[in-house]
């Protein structure tokens, strides 16, 4: 999830599908050798076969969804996962399978903890992930549950709702702050637990045994315990103060990107919500005739984070989508319950 502040500056930097920005200047056209002082030194856009009105628009869109941004000031985040078929979660109670990038935007430093270092640093992770069935996806974990808060800047102790809000006046920090434009990426780690039948005739990989279907990870993320109380997810059985306990779930808005390229029109994730269908490639499942959207909203009841909350809001996304190979070989387990391929 990224935060970044407005930019109305001369130069607007617009961020492109792959991550990288576009610097814009109201000098349009100008260059890098313009006599015009406030150009020198800078690469300015110039544009391509769009037209000028249409790309002023589109930073007029993106100038828009900038100044709706902001500080998280204190939260959880929940991360809610839907692995692809063939994946299976894979971490235990020790919290091995899971990691945290830091990115500082002023220094661009990108740092990995693994969790138990996260934790060692303040973090606060919470592994709500379902136990393995054995009568469902054969035992694979295929929704995962999450829930991260960053750290504090120090081990001070609030005292009063006074001293809480004062800390937004200073450099410190409460636990859950996230500054607009920083980022942390929640890492998990899975393993191929089924693949497409192999079978020739069934036609799942190309001639170069690369499987047809894309897989795809579907994110969803939401904001909890907004009154600052982290109690439930450190699991100490310590009571905490509700410093914060005015602050609403309705007061956040989420930003899932919109229903088409160059729209305007916003996408709304939401709970007792169907799933925006465009977000999902028209791929089917393997084993049900049904589109990823469908069989997510089957599984969650539309209850997207499965959360004991049934109204919550989303920001929402797709993993960039990988193939599987076809093995040379395969070999099939016949067990009390279940039966499926390994590698």
């Amino acid at each position: 999830m990224l935060f970044r502040s407005r930019q109305d500056a001369d130069n607007e930097y617009l961020m492109k599908e792959d991550g990288t920005f576009n610097p814009l200047s109201n000098g349009w056209g100008a260059t890098e050798s313009s006599t015009d002082s406030k150009y020198s030194g800078l690469k300015l856009k110039v544009p391509g076969t769009d037209k000028q009105d249409t790309y002023e628009e589109q930073l007029a869109i993106r100038r828009r969804k900038l100044s709706e941004s902001g500080c998280v000031a204190h939260g959880a985040f929940v991360f809610s996962d839907y692995l692809p078929w063939i994946l299976d979660y894979d971490s235990n109670d020790s919290l091995d399978g899971i990691g945290i990038e830091i990115e500082d935007a002023k220094t661009g430093k990108v740092t990995f903890l693994k969790a138990s270092d996260a934790i060692k640093a303040g973090w606060i992770i919470k592994d709500d992930t379902p136990a393995a069935d054995p009568a469902v996806n054969n035992g694979a974990r295929q929704f995962v549950s999450i829930t991260v808060v960053p750290p504090a800047t120090n081990d001070m102790v609030i005292g009063s709702e006074e001293d809480a809000y004062k800390l937004f006046e200073t450099q410190d920090r409460p636990a859950g702050y996230l500054a607009n434009g920083d980022k942390f990426t929640l890492k998990i780690r899975t393993k191929v637990c089924d693949i497409p039948d192999v079978k020739a005739e069934k036609g799942n990989y190309d001639k170069d045994g690369n499987s047809k279907e894309i897989f795809y990870n579907r994110a969803f993320v939401n904001l909890d315990n907004l009154d600052g109380n982290y109690e439930n997810l450190k699991g100490t059985g310590k009571k905490e103060k509700t410093w914060y306990g005015d602050q609403k779930k309705d007061s956040i808005s989420y930003y899932s990107g919109t229903e088409s390229r160059n729209s305007d029109k916003k996408t709304t994730v939401r709970d007792n919500k169907d799933l925006p269908a465009d977000k999902f490639l028209k791929q089917k499942n393997v084993d049900a005739d049904k589109t990823n959207n469908l069989l997510i909203q089957n599984a969650s009841k539309k209850n997207y984070n499965q959360k004991d909350s049934t109204d919550d809001r989303y920001a929402f996304d797709t993993a960039a989508g990988f193939k599987v190979v076809s093995p040379r070989g395969f070999a099939r387990e016949i067990g009390r319950a279940s039966c499926r391929e390994r590698v």
